[in-house]
């Protein structure tokens, strides 16, 4: 115990039990923060900082003093969040071809390490003040890691976007006496081409084309995104520009793109023609056009009726997977389900939130007044798999080989196959008037053996002269472009076709593809 009467002095103060609780939740949001709202860390940041304070408590009384209990409940805590970082890191790679991710070798490990440092530090340890000084040093310079991340990425948010997209709008107009169609943009993420379906996972996607221009779709049968990863594609789509024309061009990090895709020329053009605005929510934020002037969202149905399973969300999960909570929820699988976590809850709710955009889409046509514009991003058949070729119910296993996840994907596509066809169905045959329908992916389908995924379904309903100025190789930046030019008298013309290949870490490191088809 401290002497009464010592002066504490203020780098004494043992702090870094607290930093550690919250380093932990904080390092693993700054990793993910342009895939995460903060308010779905928050509860796990108060749990963490509350268990802590706790643990804190007990090792204090136990240890009957709050220095050495500090230290304790640091290294307690370090101990737990790294759990599941190694188990997946062993797990992954094997030791002279032991397997040691596995908890019956790598638990006992930590459990002797949980002992020798209670009673190393409860029983032995000497320079308990310099020791908590270095702790407090130690933890503060590991926060400043996640903290400089995420003010890097506040910053970028609060760049304004510098291009003009919208200015296009005065150049479309709607032709007098003519009733202007309703326009439905379906992105379904992650759709490759039929011939790399074909080609890299043995499946043939022939006769839902088939079935597609039996409906008096055109398929581009060559087509490809203009970039590889979702923003950067839906930015240019969305802006029919690329992206080098919006602004100065000279973009640093992806926040900097997400005003331009909520903010974008298309949806401002059909406002600006006395279009009401359908979005969906995706479930990622930077992708929910929520100003348009109706937003839907499953948040309010039961994805859960009648049960009382703790959800918890995708970071929540995310956190749980990385630590020793991966033990615990193994542990807790032998219980009733109604006291287990429910660790599948985000994947349920991304179930719940397709089969909800694929049901509403349905009753656009009769349900709303028009004319309408209705950007549908449904993320599918894009990962996490949730869907059986019969839509029952998928929970892939954790490690799963590229030749696994091949047939799973193909297994999910024929399932969105059947759920779009009803879908375009049903659009067309309860449309007052012929409606202009674009089914296109964002990017084609991603393999750790695959350069290029680039290719992509990309398919037009367009009535009235069919085919006409459509070709097999057509890009999403240009798809509006044609839009506009056929039914709004704009006069846009038409961009070369081009295919900018960059890597999630460095997303703004073009190399520019070869395009079309082999």
């Amino acid at each position: 115990m401290q002497p009464q009467g010592a002066k504490v002095r203020w780098y004494d103060l043992p702090i870094h039990p607290l930093v550690v609780a919250a380093y932990a939740v904080l390092s693993i949001f700054a990793l993910n923060v342009e895939q995460v709202r903060a308010s779905a860390m928050l509860r796990a940041l108060a749990v963490s900082l509350i268990g802590g304070a706790l643990l804190w408590a007990l090792t204090s009384l136990a240890c009957r003093d709050w220095w050495r209990g500090a230290i304790l409940t640091s290294l307690l805590l370090a101990l737990f969040f790294s759990y599941g970082h190694l188990y997946h890191l062993l797990e992954a790679r094997p030791v002279l071809g032991l397997e040691l991710g596995r908890h019956r070798l790598l638990g006992p490990v930590y459990i002797l390490v949980v002992v020798l440092a209670v009673w190393g530090v409860g029983w032995k340890l000497r320079l308990v003040k310099p020791l908590n000084r270095i702790f407090n040093l130690v933890s503060l310079t590991l926060m400043l890691f996640p903290l400089l991340q995420l003010a890097g990425f506040g910053i970028g948010q609060l760049r304004p976007a510098t291009g003009e997209p919208a200015q296009t709008a005065g150049t479309v107009s709607l032709r007098a006496g003519d009733a202007p169609p309703d326009v439905y943009y379906i992105i379904l993420d992650g759709y490759t081409r039929a011939d790399v379906l074909q080609e890299r996972f043995d499946y043939d996607n022939s006769a839902f084309l088939q079935d597609l221009q039996a409906l008096g779709f055109y398929v581009a049968e060559c087509s490809q995104s203009n970039y590889t990863q979702t923003l950067l594609s839906l930015t240019s789509s969305l802006n029919m520009v690329y992206l080098d024309a919006l602004g100065e061009g000279n973009w640093t990090q992806n926040t900097e793109l997400y005003g331009l895709v909520q903010h974008n020329a298309v949806m401002e053009t059909f406002k600006g023609l006395g279009y009401r605005t359908i979005a969906f929510e995706t479930g990622y934020y930077w992708l929910n056009l929520e100003e348009a002037n109706y937003y839907f969202s499953p948040t309010t149905q039961a994805v859960n009726t009648g049960e009382s399973r703790l959800p918890v969300n995708g970071f929540e999960a995310m956190l749980i997977r990385e630590s020793a909570g991966l033990v615990l929820t193994d542990l807790l699988s032998f219980l009733p389900e109604n006291v287990q976590p429910d660790l599948e809850y985000p994947n349920r709710y991304h179930r719940e939130r397709v089969l909800y955009q694929l049901e509403k889409l349905q009753t656009i046509p009769y349900t709303l007044p028009g004319p309408k514009f209705t950007y549908a991003h449904i993320i599918a058949p894009h990962s996490p798999i949730v869907f059986g070729p019969q839509g029952e119910w998928v929970v892939l296993p954790e490690g799963l080989s590229d030749e696994g996840w091949r047939q799973a994907h193909t297994d999910e596509i024929q399932y969105v196959n059947q759920r779009v066809l009803e879908l375009v169905t049903e659009i067309i045959s309860t449309s007052a008037r012929p409606p202009v329908i674009i089914l296109q992916a964002d990017h084609g389908a991603m393999l750790s053996d695959q350069e290029n995924h680039a290719q992509i379904l990309n398919a037009y309903y367009l009535p009235g002269d069919g085919e006409a100025g459509l070709y097999p190789s057509i890009t999403p930046v240009n798809t509006f472009r044609l839009v506009f030019n056929r039914y709004f008298d704009a006069q846009f013309p038409l961009l070369e076709d081009l295919t900018y290949r960059s890597y999630y870490d460095t997303p703004f490191d073009f190399v520019l593809l070869d395009g079309g088809c082999p």
